[in-house]
C-alpha cells in the first residue's frame, strides 16, 4: 500500500466539510479538529514508523535497533541508534551538536558537554571498520562518509 498523506484541517466542522468533501484520493488521510491544541494531540498519536535506512555499506533498522556494516550486525542502544540514524539521514552533511542534541536527546533534556563526544566515541568503536565513517568537523559537529558497498566476487 503507498504510503498516506496526513491533511489536518483546523477549524469549525461544518466549514472543513466543505474544504474537504472532492478531496477522495485514498491516500490521504483527512482529519478535521476544530483547534490547534486537538491539532497537535492528533500528531502526537501520528508517527511515522522508522524504515530502514541505507548509506554505502551501512544498513541501520531502528527499529529492531541494529544496524549492519558490510554483512556485520551490530546491536545498538536506543539512543546511538537514533544517532546513528540521524547522522545516516543526513550523510555526507554536517550534523550540528545542537541538531543531535535536539533530536537524540530532546530540546529540554539538559547533558553535559561531553555527552555527545562520548556517544559519537562510542558509535564509531561498534562501527569498528573504518574510524572515518563518521567524522569530526570542528567546532561544528559531525558528517557520516558511508563506507562504500563491498561488491561480492
Amino acid at each position: 500500500m503507498p504510503d498516506r498523506l496526513l491533511l489536518l484541517v483546523v477549524g469549525p466542522p461544518a466549514q472543513a466539510a466543505g474544504l474537504t468533501e472532492h478531496l477522495t484520493d485514498p491516500t490521504l488521510d483527512v482529519r478535521v479538529c476544530v483547534d490547534v491544541a486537538e491539532a497537535v494531540r492528533v500528531l502526537q498519536l501520528v508517527k511515522p514508523e522508522p524504515r530502514v535506512v541505507r548509506a554505502g555499506g551501512l544498513r541501520l533498522d531502528p527499529t529492531a535497533q541494529e544496524a549492519e556494516l558490510h554483512g556485520r550486525r551490530i546491536a545498538l542502544p536506543p539512543r546511538e541508534t537514533r544517532l546513528l540514524h540521524l547522522l545516516m539521514s543526513n550523510a555526507n552533511h554536517v550534523v550540528t551538536r545542537e541538531q543531535i542534541r535536539e533530536t537524540v536527546w530532546g530540546a529540554d533534556e539538559h547533558n553535559s558537554s561531553n555527552t555527545i563526544t562520548v556517544h559519537i566515541q562510542r558509535l564509531r568503536a561498534r562501527l569498528g571498520e573504518d574510524p572515518d565513517i563518521i567524522q569530526t568537523v570542528r567546532r561544528l559537529g559531525y558528517r557520516l562518509v558511508p563506507p562504500p558497498r563491498r561488491t561480492r566476487n
